[in-house]
């Protein structure tokens, strides 16, 4: 899919200033992406309704108030994540949470890009999934509706 043009809004949750300021930076300047949040801790996203504006999360794992997975326990939204630790570990819970990837501190802007390539598939992926469910349940809903009105007219 023509991925260019499609704006997709971001969030960074990171507890780490440097990194919370690269990542925002590498947002900022993504021309397919927009900043919408930017939080140091947990506590803070979760108070606001910013979060469930989000299509793409990218987010600490090791948190200093609340675990990530804890953080994506207690959401009711679902977009890609981008799950940024200095290792990758987790496997199982990445799994469970159906993390879209990871990026290893420090992030090189090619790891950036090729994480982004990835996420932002996925969403367009999902958007024609979701269409085509769509257009699935109007054919549907209609014949159902156009059975229901001969049964009447018998």
């Amino acid at each position: 899919p023509n991925l260019t043009n499609m704006i997709y809004k971001a969030i960074v949750i990171d507890d780490s200033a440097i990194q919370r300021l690269t990542t925002t930076h590498l947002v900022n300047n993504h021309p397919n992406l927009e900043l919408i949040g930017s939080f140091s801790n947990a506590s803070e996203a979760l108070t606001t309704t910013i979060l469930d504006q989000a299509e793409i999360l990218l987010l600490d794992t090791m948190l200093s108030d609340i675990d990530a997975f804890e953080v994506l326990d207690k959401v009711a939204f679902r977009p890609a994540i981008i799950m940024m630790h200095a290792s990758k570990n987790n496997a199982e819970e990445n799994q469970i949470h159906r993390i879209t990837d990871y990026l290893v501190k420090p992030i090189s802007k090619k790891e950036f890009e090729s994480a982004l390539q990835r996420v932002m598939a996925e969403i367009e992926a999902s958007r024609k999934f979701k269409d085509v469910l769509g257009s699935i349940n109007k054919k549907i809903n209609h014949m159902i509706s156009k059975a229901i009105k001969e049964m009447s007219d018998r």
